[in-house]
């Protein structure tokens, strides 16, 4: 394919990727007066394709999800939302060389935020300096003071349901709406700190849900005038000027054509997702930089990140049956998925007597009358080994697509041993009974499509991977500074997660967007 040689309009900004940190992008650069063309690789979606009302998935109609073998392993997956997420057969990927990895993908405007329970948790000092206090890693090159503002306008515009904990390891937010624990969840805490008093159970902090095919803060950059935002566009590579040292534009395909164009801008704001924008780093060779653009220290695609998660389930014991005339009906929303949460515990693993790991973990619960479930998200330390590269085999489109070799390392095997443990102890306090899914003869054998064991996930389930173009203050140890711009090329910034150094134990998304607010602030 011959790129398309028609001239194109020239543009402040170039945004590659329109889910959760390319739709802030959008918010932001286009308040700031930029003209801002903005490329992502899926459908624009329409009302029809977010159904308000479904029953549950039956198992069976999970596992025979056409084209979505890996897809439909998702938490979060619907065989009547499948067009949510990728065709695995038309975008394959390779991780030969590490553990199983299920990359969970969304290719449509607005991305993965169709599918996102919302669960919006700040980082801390605590977080982003752990390096410092444990050797491990990298800390992120800026404090919590940096990033507050720009969790605050995020929370403003998008509106949060909490409530004020006053936790120093878990900073506060800016409710818009207060939030109190239904019966069943404010039970659970009761016997939770009965049984250790300085362990919190607090509601879900939640972004409001936004049921719209279009994501309101790409909605806002429309209403300017000053967005324009092409669908189908999936970026085959950064253009550069003759030496190689601003990025001038990118090529696209246009993947109802075939055909492939080039677009032209001054800056270039990458927000395609963590592995996505690594991919589409290293694809964008040039003679001053052979290894991909933000290689020249072979950093690119290092250190890639995800969560332990870990989950437990079951039934609840008479008095959780007694609150049921208590409890409002749900949902049936299938895409609301915060209303799913009724209790966050954050992080107590350095309160455990025989802790033998590093870092920590959260745990996310939904609870009943007659049911509950839990997820312990744990962070992973940054490996070098870690790591994404390019694969020979294409995509439908015709580009070389990602290879993903991550493992565990002993401390997530240690953590992992503490999640599970931490989860029993909590159920056990609260009088609920364990009783994972499947029948118990098939339950090992099924289980291994989502995890190494019963109750814990494979890589990339989180759904929350990050990492492999890290931010720091020495262009020696990151790929790009402390203002997302590539080292090497400055007029090109990573906002998505791949800039991530770490990740704490919380879910990533709101860390992203204000990183991205921040970038996109003090762009120059």
């Amino acid at each position: 394919m011959k790129p398309s040689e028609q001239v194109e309009r020239h543009h402040d900004a170039l945004i590659v990727g329109l889910g959760a940190a390319g739709c802030w992008a959008a918010h932001c650069l286009t308040a700031r007066g930029m003209d801002v063309l903005a490329l992502d690789a899926g459908k624009r979606l329409t009302p029809d394709d977010l159904p308000q009302d479904l029953p549950p998935a039956s198992l069976a109609s999970r596992a025979f999800a056409s084209h979505r073998r890996i897809q439909s392993r998702s938490v979060s997956f619907h065989p009547k939302l499948s067009h949510l997420y990728v065709d695995d057969r038309a975008n394959p990927y390779d991780t030969r060389g590490g553990d199983p990895f299920l990359w969970i993908r969304g290719r449509q405007v607005g991305g993965r935020l169709h599918t996102w329970a919302r669960m919006a948790l700040r980082l801390s000092d605590r977080d982003l300096h752990a390096a410092s206090a444990d050797g491990r890693g990298a800390d992120w090159p800026l404090d919590y003071a940096d990033l507050a503002p720009f969790y605050d306008e995020v929370e403003r515009f998008h509106g949060l349901r909490g409530h004020a904990d006053g936790l120093a390891h878990l900073p506060d937010g800016v409710a818009s709406e207060s939030a109190a624990l239904r019966p069943p969840a404010a039970l659970f805490r009761e016997s939770v700190t009965a049984r250790w008093p300085g362990r919190a159970v607090i509601a879900p902090r939640v972004l409001l849900h936004d049921h719209h095919p279009i994501p309101a803060p790409l909605r806002t950059a429309e209403a300017t005038g000053r967005l324009e935002f092409r669908a189908e566009a999936p970026a085959a590579r950064i253009l550069l000027d003759d030496r190689g040292e601003r990025a001038v534009g990118i090529e696209y395909v246009d993947l109802p054509s075939g055909e492939r164009h080039k677009v032209y801008a001054d800056r270039i704001v990458l927000c395609a997702s963590a592995i996505e924008t690594v991919r589409l780093l290293l694809a964008s060779e040039h003679p001053k930089h052979p290894a991909g653009l933000g290689n020249e220290h072979d950093l690119l695609g290092r250190y890639v990140l995800d969560h332990n998660f870990v989950v437990g389930a079951g039934t609840t014991g008479a008095p959780y049956h007694a609150l049921e005339a208590e409890c409002a009906p749900r949902t049936t929303d299938p895409l609301d998925l915060g209303a799913d949460i009724d209790f966050y515990v954050p992080d107590f693993s350095d309160d455990l007597p025989d802790k033998d790991f590093v870092r920590g973990f959260g745990i996310q619960g939904r609870i009943t009358p007659t049911s509950w479930g839990m997820g312990a998200f744990g962070e992973m330390l940054p490996q070098p080994d870690n790591r994404v590269t390019l694969s020979d085999r294409l995509d439908a489109a015709g580009l070389r697509t990602a290879r993903i070799q991550v493992h565990r390392g002993p401390n997530e095997q240690r953590m992992i041993v503490a999640q599970k443990a931490a989860i029993r102890a909590l159920a056990d306090a609260a009088d609920l009974k364990i009783r994972m899914p499947l029948p118990a003869l098939l339950r090992g054998l099924l289980w291994k499509a989502i995890g190494p064991e019963v109750g814990v996930m494979h890589l990339g389930v989180a759904i929350h991977e990050a990492g492999g173009a890290r931010m720091g203050s020495d262009p020696r140890h990151s790929v790009t500074d402390p203002h997302n711009r590539l080292w090497s090329v400055p007029n090109v910034l990573v906002t998505d997660g791949a800039c991530f150094p770490s990740t704490g134990c919380q879910n990533p998304t709101l860390t992203i967007m204000a990183v991205t607010g921040r970038a996109c602030a003090t762009m120059e």
